[in-house]
């Protein structure tokens, strides 16, 4: 299985430093193929796209997502709040 992962950013302070780290990491951590936007922009339902065509033109899907915002969290969705630290422990 080849490890894949999507990347970008709304283009908020510090984006192209903080997609490179990740690339790094990415890399030393077996990622194969990392699907970053245009100077690192992308929308959230525009990353879903990327991750679903991945997933019908190779079969496989990506192993995750790194969006770069401060507009949505794990743990925001039904409280339109912070993610709980326990949450954050974990990612």
């Amino acid at each position: 299985m080849v490890l894949q992962i999507v990347v970008s950013g709304d283009g908020r302070y510090w984006l192209n430093a903080a997609i490179q780290i990740i690339i790094k990491m990415a890399a030393a951590n077996g990622v194969r193929i990392v699907c970053v936007g245009l100077n690192g922009l992308t929308s959230t339902p525009a990353i879903s796209a990327v991750i679903w065509e991945q997933i019908r033109a190779s079969g496989s899907n990506a192993s995750g997502a790194f969006k770069l915002t401060a507009s949505h969290n794990p743990g925001g969705a039904g409280k339109c709040g912070p993610a709980p630290e326990r949450v954050m422990d974990k990612i």
